[in-house]
């Protein structure tokens, strides 16, 4: 019994102690970076051209207000964020939930 918890503690620290850090979390780096690769994976471009084609004929790379459509997404990514009293259950502890 001794030996098993001494080899599942050593395998555990050997892991710890090779393995890469990752970081997750990064309001200014990965959720703009989640939100492009999430709207590119959706149809929103194909929604925007088929029903607001007078408007967004490019699609989410359509300009407003001098920022493309997915730009726009991407910093609302990161503004939700911020204050961090906003931020503190939207994740974690959905209203409603």
């Amino acid at each position: 019994m001794k030996k098993r918890v001494l080899i599942f503690f050593a395998a555990i620290l050997l892991t710890l102690c090779t393995s890469k850090i990752s970081w997750c979390y990064d309001d200014e780096k990965t959720h703009p970076e989640m939100t492009k690769k999430a709207v590119q994976g959706s149809q929103l471009d194909s929604y925007l051209k088929d029903n607001f084609d007078n408007i967004f004929s490019l699609g989410f790379d359509s300009v407003v207000f001098n920022k493309s459509v997915i730009d726009w997404l991407r910093d609302g990514s990161t503004a939700e964020d911020s204050p961090l009293c906003r931020a503190s259950n939207h994740f974690h502890n959905p209203p409603g939930a």
